[in-house]
């Protein structure tokens, strides 16, 4: 296509140079020369038309074929929405930074448990546990926290000249695991007296849409004995002394007949 428009161009070049060479010469005399003159005329126009529209249709092609790869190169997946078309939509997500859902807030929230919904607690983050019973949360200010699970205790692992005791470390273990698998995440639930005598906060300790508590799930299990000996609610009471007489039965942990 290139060499043929080349060529069309250089004939219209000598055709033209041949004509002005021509029409200077003062022999050329008639009505049949100017004739010649005027059909020659015609042709080189029609050559030059010729290569103009043909460098025009190039240029259209060229750019049909980079419009048809830039389609290429979007998505077909996205749908109208809003009065975008698909690709005004495949566009406009491009410009967006990506979107992460964020962590829920620490702070005070509302949770459901085992005695109903809308029960105020506070969402902490677990930095430490300490054994089975204790762990070191930081609150929405950044407070460092010991928090001891009302209601429920565990056999001894750390207390200071204590021998460990049986099912000590697997009541450890546990806390450990559940506190993990929640990524570190707890809600605190106070339930009646708030500190005991050693200053650390009693609570209750939920998982995220988990209505029983950590307290009830080790005694439940047998890893830890039902305390009652706090002040908290009849309804709570009711519900722990229940989970260890079942662990009883069943010979569970530290009520396991090898024990």
């Amino acid at each position: 296509m290139a060499r043929r428009q080349t060529f069309d161009r250089r004939v219209a070049r000598e055709v033209v140079g041949t004509i002005l060479s021509n029409k200077s010469r003062k022999n050329q005399k008639g009505q049949g020369g100017l004739a010649a003159i005027a059909s020659l005329l015609v042709v080189v126009g029609l050559m030059l038309a010729r290569c103009d529209q043909t460098e025009e249709t190039r240029q259209a092609a060229k750019d049909a074929q980079t419009a048809q790869e830039q389609a290429q190169e979007r998505p077909d997946v996205y749908t109208n929405d809003g009065g975008l078309t698909q690709y005004d939509a495949y566009d406009s997500a491009a410009t967006q930074p990506d979107v992460y859902d964020a962590p829920d807030a620490l702070g005070v929230v509302t949770i459901t448990t085992a005695l109903g919904s809308g029960v105020e607690a506070e969402r902490v983050m677990v930095e430490r546990c300490v054994d089975g019973d204790t762990i070191i949360v930081n609150d929405a200010s950044g407070e460092r926290i010991r928090v001891r699970f009302i209601g429920a205790d565990t056999p001894e692992t750390v207390k200071k000249n204590w021998p460990v005791e049986p099912w000590g470390p697997e009541a450890s273990a546990y806390t450990k695991k559940r506190v993990a698998d929640a990524g570190n995440v707890v809600y605190l639930v106070t339930d009646g007296s708030k500190l005991d005598i050693y200053g650390r906060r009693l609570a209750f300790v939920y998982f995220k849409d988990d209505p029983i508590s950590l307290n009830e799930d080790l005694v439940r299990h047998g890893l830890a004995r039902a305390q009652t000996q706090y002040s908290f609610s009849k309804a709570m009471k009711t519900r722990i002394t229940a989970a260890a007489e079942a662990a009883q039965r069943e010979g569970l942990g530290i009520y396991s007949t090898a024990n």
